[in-house]
């Protein structure tokens, strides 16, 4: 507790006769300290005793003296006369201006024993509680239990705290010019509660940027004046993330922001346990979103957009969507807008096939209703267009003009013009055929068996008499016949060439007759 020793000078009026010393108490004959001109010795148990009154008796003095001391009785305090006024002196009493060399607190006041204020000041338009000091601390506070070590308050929203220079808390070397070191305690560095706790950020006393709780939202953020400045996030000295004033933002390191999303250098990589998704919407309707659901990949378009890939001017995939007669249906265009089928590719705007596959097998499938029909497929060398194994009835058509021209059935038999091949060929063509040459494999006997020593050849009448009765050769089959069934072309050469044969067969029998014929006119001639 600091104490203060007052002195107070009596004036006596001595006439000159009296010492210039004055000892009053004490020893008998001890004399007087010789600094002092009056000095008061009251042993062990006696004291200086003031002038006592009340306050406002003190007050009603007429001209007191600068320097008198009196004892207020009703506020237990001692007033000094300084400059005009009665200040009060104990308790304590501010302001106080002088020097007071010590190895210590100027002012020491311990209020360990109560639960008031161990120093408090107040003042109207001034500062409350000033201190300074060339090395120690200006104002020092200690609360050993949950009181505040100090309480600066302005309740009309003045300066509470005014620190000139730097300023440590939990720290007495601070290394800026608020320094806060929370390492030795057990609570936070520092806590702001406001309505909307804001820290503002300034330059040369402008406002640039701050950091602010607004009801629920955490906000980091630039000043509305600061009409160029941006957000910057920065590791290991290098910009990493900046948002500029139209809200822009870029990741990675670079200043290039065509969109409002730009990133450099790297991907995007979106993580969720649940549907990790990527929306882009506008409006309040999701126009483009792209999420994973479970193990699949799934894009979502809204009914009414459609997705569009370009590089320039140049569309080079659209997915479209269309009316179909129950329900909505995909239309992809590949280098064009607007896609009449469900996949639609346009090569003319390019100088490359509409088309290429690259397999070491390349095969394209069709099916219906999902289930496999028919493919094309490049098996080795070979291009195959086929039924599956599975579609038993089905048959391979090649159509022109819209008209069916060529068919190959189930079992393997080829028809051209659409008529059927009859039961047991392989081919059937509805027109002419013509051909630069035509092979036909022989099957059977040849009939060179007419040329056969026992080869039965009918005689020149028999012949005639069959054809009076069938109207036909024999063994040619009849004109209905052939109307209805038709012939087969390989047979039908066999039995002309059997006729032939034949044929040749009475030529040469006639021609022997005819000789015989000759020689005998030559005899008749000669007789």
């Amino acid at each position: 507790m600091m104490k203060s020793i007052y002195l107070f000078v009596l004036a006596f009026s001595l006439n000159g006769s009296l010492l210039a010393q004055v000892k009053i108490g004490g020893a008998p004959g001890e004399p007087p300290v010789a600094s002092a001109v009056l000095e008061l010795d009251g042993g062990n148990n006696r004291g200086l005793l003031l002038p006592r009154m009340r306050k406002m008796d003190i007050d009603a003095i007429q001209n007191p003296a600068e320097g008198l001391t009196i004892y207020a009785t009703d506020e237990q305090a001692v007033y000094l006369r300084k400059s005009l006024v009665w200040e009060k002196q104990v308790p304590f009493s501010l302001p106080y201006n002088g020097t007071y060399d010590v190895q210590g607190p100027v002012l020491y006041i311990d209020n360990s024993n109560k639960f008031g204020q161990a120093l408090r000041g107040i003042a109207k338009d001034g500062i409350g509680l000033f201190g300074s000091s060339s090395n120690g601390s200006g104002v020092y506070g200690v609360s050993d239990n949950i009181g505040a070590g100090g309480t600066f308050t302005n309740v009309f929203g003045g300066t509470a705290l005014v620190a000139l220079g730097k300023t440590g808390l939990g720290t007495s070397n601070p290394a800026a010019i608020l320094h806060v070191d929370a390492t030795n305690t057990n609570s936070d560095a520092m806590i702001i509660n406001d309505l909307s706790p804001t820290l503002q950020l300034q330059r040369y006393g402008i406002d640039k940027g701050f950091i602010q709780t607004s009801g629920n939202d955490f906000r980091l953020g630039t000043n509305a004046d600061n009409g160029s400045g941006s957000i910057v996030m920065r590791t290991k000295g290098i910009d990493r993330v900046r948002i500029d004033s139209t809200g822009k933002m870029n990741i990675g390191s670079g200043t290039y922001s065509p969109g409002m999303l730009n990133v450099l250098g790297g991907g995007i990589c979106i993580e969720d346990g649940t549907s990790p998704s990527l929306k882009f919407i506008n409006g309040s309707e999701p126009t483009f979103s792209l999420y994973q659901q479970g193990g699949d990949f799934v894009n979502f378009h809204s009914p009414t957009m459609g997705f569009q890939f370009s590089i320039g001017n140049s569309t080079f995939f659209r997915l479209k969507p269309g009316t179909g007669a129950a329900n909505f249906t995909n239309r992809i265009g590949i280098s064009m807008d607007n896609p009449m089928a469900l996949l639609h590719i346009n090569g003319f705007d390019s100088n490359v096939e509409a088309m290429r596959i690259d397999d070491f097998n390349p095969l394209i499938q069709l099916q219906n209703n999902s289930v496999d029909k028919a493919y094309l497929q490049v098996d080795g060398n070979d291009m195959v267009i086929a039924t599956n194994s599975i579609n038993t009835s089905g048959k391979v058509i090649l159509r022109t003009n819209n008209t069916d021209r060529l068919f190959v059935d189930n079992a393997g038999n080829v028809s051209i013009g659409g008529t059927p091949p009859p039961p047991g060929y392989r081919l059937a063509v509805k027109g002419k055929i013509a051909a630069t040459d035509f092979n036909v494999v022989a099957s059977g006997s040849w009939p060179d068996y007419v040329f056969a020593d026992d080869y039965k050849l009918r005689s020149l009448e028999e012949t005639g008499a069959f054809i009076k009765a069938h109207k036909h050769l024999p063994n040619i089959p009849a004109a209905a016949v052939v109307e209805k069934e038709g012939f087969a072309l390989g047979e039908m050469q066999k039995l002309m060439l059997e006729k032939i044969e034949e044929l040749t067969l009475y030529l040469i029998e006639a021609n022997k007759s005819i000789q015989s014929l000759q020689k005998e006119v030559e005899v008749l001639k000669k007789k």
